[in-house]
């Protein structure tokens, strides 16, 4: 079974996979580095016409700079396009319990240490660029504007990758951001302390399957906290629009952990909402479905649907 992440080898989500099959049970992975997220969570969905199973890790979200928007964006934009049921508790999202489009299927939090990483007798002084992923750069910015403010920072596809287009170049006045992993892995030098704005950054990754059953069977904590993550489609573009759409979350007691708006991306004034839904596990009992179904059915009244994108574990790291 292939497990796609983001790579090239040596970024957090390499880290962040391996942790997955440790904590999960999973033996035999294949690993398989992809150059962005976007393209991780379509190797998943491709696997359904390939008629194999994939899994997929993708960073969700960050401490410091909140939602990884590509990871969001492409999971509702997938489910968006293919028939999604509105029954959380069974897998899939279909009707016949299997889903043509990919769910997160459990997420875990690392703690984020990013270095500075240079060839051997790079001198601040001299720096001239520095590299990173987008998040990573953003998450470094105090320490940037602090120490390097003369410095040209460039957002590449992974920190990973730019801790090997510094291995390459050879140019001491070019620096990358990135775990220490990859410094390693491309023989670079890292900073004694690491260099992002808060101790405690941390990054929750997701596991991404079209189906947790399906070829696999994932050994999930039953003692876990549960997360329903969703997209409301269509919600009233109007005076209290938002609010309505809510409502019926706060009548029946769920808890949304996460709200997000996010454009449709065809019309300026539309949006999609992200949010986050704090679940109890398993999700069967007669009161519990009740309740539910009720949220389901004053949101259809009122025109909104409502797209899955993963119900799941939050898996706490070792």
């Amino acid at each position: 079974m292939k497990l796609y992440y983001l790579g090239p080898p040596g970024t957090f989500a390499q880290e962040a996979a391996f942790s997955f099959t440790e904590r999960l049970g999973l033996a035999n992975c294949e690993f398989v580095a992809e150059p962005t997220i976007a393209k991780v969570v379509e190797r998943v969905h491709a696997s359904y016409e390939q008629q194999e199973y994939a899994l997929g890790c993708v960073p969700l979200e960050n401490s410091i700079q909140g939602s990884v928007t590509m990871a969001w964006d492409t999971l509702g934009r997938l489910g968006r396009e293919s028939t999604t049921g509105e029954r959380p508790w069974q897998g899939g999202g279909s009707e016949s319990g299997i889903g043509t489009s990919p769910t997160i299927v459990a997420s875990l939090t690392l703690s984020i240490d990013q270095y500075l990483l240079g060839l051997p007798g790079t001198q601040l002084a001299d720096v001239v660029e520095v590299l990173s992923h987008p998040q990573g750069l953003a998450q470094c910015t105090d320490w940037l504007h602090a120490n390097l403010p003369q410095a040209r920072q460039t957002a590449v596809a992974s920190t990973a990758d730019a801790a090997r287009l510094v291995a390459q170049a050879g140019d001491l006045t070019r620096v990358a951001i990135g775990p220490r992993a990859a410094g390693r892995l491309y023989k670079l030098q890292d900073s004694v302390y690491p260099v992002q704005n808060s101790a405690l950054n941390q990054t929750r990754f997701g596991l991404v399957a079209l189906h947790a059953e399906v070829g696999v069977t994932l050994s999930l904590p039953t003692e876990a906290k549960w997360t329903l993550a969703m997209v409301l489609v269509g919600v009233d573009n109007a005076p209290g629009g938002l609010y309505r759409t809510l409502q019926p979350f706060h009548d029946q007691r769920f808890n949304l952990t996460r709200i997000e708006s996010r454009p449709v991306g065809s019309k300026l004034g539309q949006y999609l909402f992200f949010i986050d839904v704090e679940w109890p596990y398993e999700f069967q009992q007669p009161d519990e479905i009740a309740a539910w179904s009720d949220v389901q059915g004053r949101l259809r009244q009122s025109g909104v649907q409502i797209v899955r994108l993963g119900l799941f574990p939050e898996i706490r790291s070792k």
